[in-house]
């Protein structure tokens, strides 16, 4: 295969898969657990036997059942007792890996060098568009993987990523499981069945120091059975969260998540498996125009195009930021409430400041404090007497709207000044696209057309008319 061959499919592997407006997330649940790692339900009403890796689909699978927010499509393979693909290419790797090793005496196969190595460098090779995450759970984690001496500095790679990991055999296991503020199981209260005597069984405790490892610092408390060290964490690793290195995000329980229990009315499982995927993928967003480089007028309607994305949703502070003196100060001109499965436009009334400097970055959060930003600039805006005559783009003459304001239907005027292809919409008054009403090719002369109000609220819009290189916008007010 020759390298232009070689280049294209490494760029089709690079970006996310996307059906239906929707990304593709990829997870793999891989049962580790052992022939002897079955137990009984948690949940009084039910008398199933079940696995804690059956029940995470299951969870998984609630979080349609119960309308929570998630706009990624899954899919999902397991569980399986065979290890996920880690040789192939990078289109066939899952996004996100679940593994469940049970307990002493369960039956787990403990992870050989080999597939350990192969999973640090799976969470290493994670990037904004093909994110690789690790989920990881099991009583005696500890105590195979960690160091079990005086000093506890040393663990395998693997969990040397995620923090360091004790064996504490005296700690009674607590049927009372706490979310520590900051940790993506922040405000839940879980009852764990403790008359289960498999899932009890050896369960480690994890102590984060910074001593103790590398990147413990970046760790956070996911759970606290009333005291320290605590059942599990996560670790903010994404560029941006936390200021932590690019490494995919991880998560460990020291206990079995299926032996969690929901009661009659909450399905705490499902909330919980919500958060640990949202944790899992961060968001990504960009802005595409205006690119380094361009001019924009002052005064002007502008179209910020940009992207802002994420699997569960957007924490609703996500906002875009324009500055005028290269980044010293930031001025807020957009918050971001909805995610876009593809480009969307934002336009933008340009302030009518001259500068060389001018900047906009767009900002995201999701709910578990996962971060992801862009900047672009510099670019240029210019005001009417900053710039010679031959310089200036013709602009349309909009005569008028009337009657303005108006409540069900109004006559638009505009003078075309030559045959082109235009675009008119509204927008409103914040920017946000409501309506197109004409996409195509417009002869030179006057074109008059009624607009309705219907599906418009009271308030202040803008009929924005563009063409190639031209832009120009008229304000109009609906009253109901």
């Amino acid at each position: 295969m020759d390298k232009e061959k070689v280049l294209l499919l490494m760029l089709m592997f690079s970006l996310p898969l996307i059906v239906n407006g929707q990304e593709i997330c990829r997870i793999y649940i891989w049962d580790n657990a052992g022939d002897f790692a079955s137990f009984l339900s948690p949940d009084p009403w039910d008398t199933r036997t079940v696995r804690s890796a059956d029940m995470i689909r299951e969870a998984i699978a609630g979080i349609y059942r119960f309308g929570l927010p998630l706009y990624d499509s899954l899919e999902i393979t397991g569980p399986t007792t065979e290890p996920p693909p880690l040789d192939g290419i990078i289109a066939v790797e899952p996004n996100m890996i679940f593994i469940t090793f049970g307990w002493r005496g369960s039956g787990g196969t403990p992870l050989s060098s080999s597939i350990i190595d192969k999973l640090v460098a799976y969470i290493d090779s994670s990037y904004a568009d093909n994110v690789h995450s690790l989920y990881i759970e099991g009583n005696d984690i500890g105590w195979e993987y960690g160091d079990t001496s005086a000093t506890h500095f040393s663990y395998s790679g693997l969990f040397q990523r995620l923090g360091g990991l004790l064996r504490s055999d005296e700690v009674i296991p607590s049927s009372i499981l706490r979310g520590t503020a900051g940790s993506l199981a922040s405000g839940l209260t879980l009852w764990y069945n403790t008359a289960a005597a498999g899932p009890t069984t050896s369960m480690d405790d994890i102590i984060i120091g910074p001593a103790g490892s590398p990147f413990a610092a970046q760790a956070y408390y996911v759970f606290d059975a009333g005291k320290s060290p605590a059942r599990g964490m996560q670790r903010h690793s994404y560029p941006g969260s936390k200021r932590g290195p690019v490494y995919g995000a991880m998560v460990a329980f020291t206990f079995s998540f299926g032996n969690i229990r929901n009661d009659t009315i909450i399905d705490y499982r499902t909330i919980l498996i919500h958060r640990i995927i949202d944790f899992l993928k961060p968001p990504v967003c960009n802005i595409f125009a205006p690119t380094v480089g361009e001019t924009l007028r002052g005064g002007n309607i502008y179209g910020i195009v940009y992207k802002a994305y994420d699997n569960c949703g957007l924490r609703p502070d996500s906002k875009i930021r324009f500055s005028s003196d290269g980044g010293l100060f930031w001025h807020n001109i957009l918050t971001i409430t909805e995610v876009t499965y593809d480009t969307r436009i934002f336009y933008w009334s340009v302030p009518e400041i001259e500068t060389d400097a001018g900047y906009l970055m767009i900002e995201c959060w999701d709910s578990t404090d996962n971060y992801a930003s862009k900047i672009v600039g510099p670019f240029r805006i210019i005001i009417g007497s900053a710039v010679e005559e031959k310089e200036k783009p013709k602009q349309y003459k909009l005569a008028k709207i009337y009657p303005n304001p108006f409540n069900s239907k109004a006559t638009v005027e505009i003078n075309i000044e030559k045959r082109d292809v235009y675009r008119l919409n509204v927008v409103s008054i914040s920017g946000e696209f409501v309506r197109n009403l004409f996409d195509g090719v417009l002869d030179e002369g006057k074109l008059r057309f009624t607009i309705s109000s219907a599906d418009m609220k009271s308030g202040f819009y803008y009929l924005v008319c563009s063409s190639p290189g031209k832009r120009f916008a008229v304000p109009f007010v609906v009253v109901r």
